[in-house]
């Protein structure tokens, strides 16, 4: 599954406050203080672990986890990176949302498909991105034990103890610390958006019915809603001038079993797919030169 100001760069205010948890954490300190046997993780969600979930599965659906075994259900997968029951996981997949973006149905049902070909740069920018999250996510779930154990929570606390900063390496300088893309848009990006907003228009889609446009470019381009916002509130995506209101549109699936429509559906999938790399390059490209 899967339009000039916009050339002038465009930053968000928050990439300056971006957080770097993987200073947050001592883990001399937990090694020491965790317990002679596992203990599985339980109860409510919190934000840093659902980005840390998002960010698996798209690494999952990608094919860009070479050590994991082809076939792999991914259910079974995020319940151990998470270290939680597969029930627990399953519950979470079944709300159809995360961390705020709409999740296909049946999604833990999914094996994993290694992907040939991939660049170098992206399977290493992948791992920082997931060991930047996972980070975010064990300072969370640090704080959490603290926290019930009545001890000192302001040790860990990034708000009150961390220097605000980017994240650790320089090749998420576009980046910020949830893992969401901030900032200039490339060309490639905006090539990708467009044909992301035809297809979505178009109702050639696999996405469940009621999906704004909105929720989805934030989605596909991994970044937040509200980059979505200003770039769509600009008026015009690569020169063409668009509907300032066109990110409410909400998802309506065409219906139709002629040829020609399955056609149309398989070839737009195939420009996504182009598309789609040529973005993924042009930032792993950009992360190279930033390093």
């Amino acid at each position: 599954m899967d339009i000039a100001r916009l050339l002038s760069p465009q930053r968000d205010d928050d990439e300056s406050d971006a957080i770097d948890y993987d200073q947050v954490v001592d883990m001399r300190k937990a090694r020491l203080e965790a317990p002679s046997s596992p203990t599985l993780r339980v109860g409510a969600w919190s934000f840093a672990e659902e980005a840390y979930t998002m960010a698996l599965i798209e690494a999952f659906l990608m094919g860009l986890l070479p050590e994991l075994h082809a076939g792999t259900p991914l259910r079974s997968f995020l319940a151990a990176k998470l270290e939680c029951v597969p029930m627990r996981v399953s519950k979470k997949l079944a709300l159809d949302h995360l961390a705020g973006r709409p999740l296909l149905k049946k999604l833990g049902q999914k094996r994993y498909l290694p992907s040939d070909g991939v660049a170098p740069s992206v399977q290493k920018a992948t791992r920082q991105q997931l060991t930047h999250l996972q980070n975010a996510f064990l300072c969370a779930k640090e704080k959490d034990i603290l926290y019930i154990r009545g001890l000192d929570t302001t040790t860990i606390d990034p708000a009150a103890k961390v220097p605000l900063g980017r994240p650790p390496s320089a090749a998420f300088s576009t980046v910020n610390a949830l893992g969401h893309r901030t900032g200039y848009w490339l060309r490639e990006e905006q090539l990708y958006a467009h044909k992301l907003i035809d297809c979505f228009l178009k109702g050639v889609l696999d996405l469940p019915k009621g999906i704004t446009l909105r929720s989805f470019l934030a989605d596909r381009l991994s970044c937040s809603p509200m980059r979505i916002s200003k770039k769509l509130a600009t008026g015009s995506l690569l020169g063409r001038a668009i509907p300032r209101k066109i990110g409410t549109a909400v998802y309506v699936p065409k219906f139709d079993a002629s040829d020609e429509f399955k056609t149309l559906v398989q070839q737009a999938q195939l420009d996504l797919n182009r598309l789609r790399k040529a973005c993924l390059d042009s930032r792993a490209a950009l992360a190279q030169r930033e390093d």
